[in-house]
């Protein structure tokens, strides 16, 4: 049984939730890897400071 040809507006709809969860993947794990290695910076520069 060959699958359904989907309309171009569902094929654009997809298109644009994949990109769109592609761009919040991104910035959610370049945000958690920048404040993880900022804390890091900070601890060890407090550190050094002691």
């Amino acid at each position: 049984m060959p699958l359904p040809r989907l309309r171009i507006a569902h094929q654009l709809s997809m298109l644009l939730t994949v990109t769109v969860v592609t761009a919040v993947v991104a910035v959610g794990t370049l945000s958690l890897w920048n404040l993880r290695s900022g804390f890091s910076d900070y601890l060890q520069l407090r550190d050094e400071e002691q």
